[in-house]
């Protein structure tokens, strides 16, 4: 079982390594305020237009308590658009 697991993510890397890297890997801080200030256990994030605007709006996951989805206002800051209980 082992050996087709090793073949099989050989197989999958060989065929995804020709595809150029889409996503952006690093982000230049551009206030020295905090862009959200969302003080729950994170447990994961997504990015998504959400408002079909043309701006990514941040997701984000909580381990505990809601969570939370925020509208990109264009100008390095987000308003949190989902109601908080904590």
């Amino acid at each position: 079982m082992t050996r087709n697991v090793n073949r099989a993510a050989a197989w999958l890397a060989a065929l995804l390594a020709p595809l150029p890297l889409l996503a952006q890997t690093n982000f230049v801080k551009i206030t020295n305020a905090p862009p959200v200030t969302d003080l729950t256990s994170g447990t994961g994030c997504a990015w998504v237009d959400y408002a079909q605007n043309g701006y990514l709006d941040p997701f984000v996951a909580n381990w505990a308590g809601n969570n939370r989805l925020y509208h990109n206002q264009r100008d390095g800051t987000f308003l949190a658009v989902t109601n908080s209980r904590d």
